[in-house]
């Protein structure tokens, strides 16, 4: 806290920095405010405009004076950009948070489509938090549940300008199974055998270690689960306008569904 009355902040999970200056933020103190991520005119800047500070340098404008903002906010207190959600064209929608407010949404319409099955099987669905920081949620709830399987639900990379295709997957080409030496590779082929067999569109996420994702700390788990991962293809990671195709969502979730039945 500045005297000036401006707000100090720092980075939570992977916010990309680069589209922070300028943004519109609720913060959430003793009262909720909005401000503004203070932004150096490009007058001023000699030539530098091209350098993004790191998140640590940037302050927040609630327009109040030291002592004022003293009263309403304390350290540690949340800030979040400001973007409402957006439809686009087609089956597209932009919004903060896709990441991973799709996957939780592909795991909820997962269970309507099963709503009405009978299953062999027991099922829960885990929709944990703190995966941007550290994965604690998939970590306490997947030791707390000890499951014999696991299928994980991510976003990943879709093909956008400036990006290697050969990195991404596709909006609207549906799921993107993934493979990696910390995954099941037997669940992970039964996904695409599924995925096959009922003209689901995918793609395959090659991975040479571990995810990055809650996939890596469910595997570890207690004795060890065996772990899947299906990502929904995203474009413009840790902004405030994450691009996704709901169609894909649908997909991840008939995928899933396919999966949990049992389907041959």
């Amino acid at each position: 806290m500045e005297d000036a009355g401006f707000l100090r902040v720092d980075r939570c999970g992977g916010t990309d920095r680069r589209v922070l200056p300028g943004s519109p933020v609720t913060v959430f103190g003793k009262e909720t405010l909005t401000g503004v991520v203070c932004c150096m005119p490009p007058h001023l800047t000699d030539g530098g405009e091209d350098k993004v500070e790191g998140v640590d340098q940037m302050a927040v404008d609630v327009g109040l004076t030291g002592e004022e903002a003293k009263a309403l906010v304390s350290p540690g207190d949340r800030v979040l950009v400001r973007a409402p959600q957006k439809r686009l064209l087609g089956n597209r929608i932009a919004s903060p948070a896709l990441d991973d407010r799709a996957g939780c949404a592909a795991l909820i319409r997962c269970a309507q489509l099963l709503q009405k099955e009978p299953l062999d099987c027991a099922l829960t669905i885990l929709l944990s938090s703190r995966e941007e920081t550290g994965g604690q949620g998939a970590e306490t709830g997947a030791f707390a549940l000890d499951p014999t399987e696991a299928v994980a639900v991510d976003v990943s990379f879709a093909a956008q300008p400036g990006v290697d295709p050969a990195k991404c997957g596709k909006l609207g080409g549906g799921p993107m199974i993934g493979v990696a030496p910390v995954l099941s590779r037997p669940m992970t082929d039964k996904l695409v055998r599924l995925a096959n067999e009922r003209n689901i569109p995918y793609t395959l996420e090659i991975m040479g270690g571990d995810t990055g994702t809650n996939a890596d700390a469910i595997a570890t788990a207690k004795a060890g689960v065996h772990t899947a991962m299906v990502s929904i293809p995203l474009r413009y990671m840790h902004t405030p306008v994450e691009v996704v195709d709901v169609q894909d969502v649908e997909h991840v979730a008939q995928l899933l569904a396919a999966y949990v039945k049992g389907a041959e």
